[in-house]
């Protein structure tokens, strides 16, 4: 693999982990 999918790879799955905080915190309010 390049290092550019592991880039690629490791953005998508903060942002997922982002939005899942996100929508829990959503939820609490």
């Amino acid at each position: 693999m390049r290092g550019e999918n592991i880039l690629q790879l490791g953005a998508i799955m903060i942002r997922k982990r982002i939005s899942d905080v996100f929508s829990e915190r959503q939820e609490e309010l």
